[in-house]
């Protein structure tokens, strides 16, 4: 008998995601010391997929920002305040 599993909403885990983009620049001891775990611990959220929505923020602080705006902006930091 084959069971058919049906799923709602996305299918992707965002702090899966966001674990694997900061891997990308950081290794798993990196990732570990900044959320406060063991690295194992960060070595079975990527060998299960998962990691626990509560990493998210901690997660995306370890992200690169893109890069600024080269040449002329559509508006200034003065426009912000006018």
């Amino acid at each position: 008998m084959e069971t058919t599993v049906f799923r709602t909403g996305q299918d992707e885990d965002p702090a899966y995601n966001y674990l694997l983009q900061a891997l990308k620049h950081h290794s798993q001891a990196e990732i570990a010391q900044h959320l406060k775990k063991d690295s194992r611990t960060v070595r079975h959220w990527i060998a299960k997929q998962f990691v626990p929505q509560s990493y998210i923020f901690g997660l995306q602080r370890l992200l690169p920002f893109d890069a600024p705006v080269n040449g002329e902006a559509d508006f200034s930091f003065c426009d912000l305040f006018a």
